[in-house]
């Protein structure tokens, strides 16, 4: 996962033996999609996402979610410091878990319709290059109509690094409607 803030999310699956499975690639106004499995590829508008996922979701939700920093809006604090050392924001439909390092580390959001996405933040480690700590492991899931679980262990993580992100279609792919 690559992202150049405001701009662009680049997603690459690969097998264990380094063949790309699929590439995504997520702007603010599209996804694009490719698979080297079943040479197929389709470019949708970013509203795809909502009514695939069945969840309130865009292109800055998923940035937010891959820098570990979350909007929280709206937002009271509860009074009580739990006893093991973590902060709980609750809302309606939202509650948050602020661990101890002060980085979320929990969220759940749910609507009017039973859908709801739980994020979880684990394995947080310090970087000297952004002076902060970053979550090594992020869990995904949403529960809606249709059920979604991503679990993403990050093994490299850099910031600030410049990337070329390139995303050339071979003409033997056919275009997936």
């Amino acid at each position: 996962i690559s992202v150049k803030k405001d701009s662009v999310i680049w997603i690459s699956l690969k097998a264990p033996l380094g063949i790309e499975i699929f590439r995504a690639m997520i702007t603010p106004d599209s996804v694009y999609y490719m698979s080297r499995l079943d040479k197929k590829y389709f470019i949708k508008p970013i509203s795809y996402l909502k009514s695939s996922l069945k969840a309130d979701i865009d292109f800055y939700k998923i940035q937010e979610i891959l820098f570990s920093s979350p909007l929280i809006s709206d937002l009271k604090i509860l009074p009580n410091k739990p006893h093991n050392g973590k902060y709980i924001f609750n809302s309606d439909n939202n509650k948050y878990i602020i661990n101890s390092l002060f980085r979320v580390e929990k969220m759940e959001s749910s609507d009017d319709n039973n859908n709801k996405i739980i994020i979880s933040f684990n394995d947080f480690s310090f970087y000297d290059d952004i002076e902060s700590y970053y979550p090594r492991h992020l869990y995904i899931q949403v529960e809606s109509e249709e059920k979604f679980i991503a679990e993403i262990l990050f093994s490299k993580i850099q910031f600030n690094k410049k990337n070329s992100l390139i995303a050339n279609v071979k003409p033997k792919y056919a275009l997936k409607h």
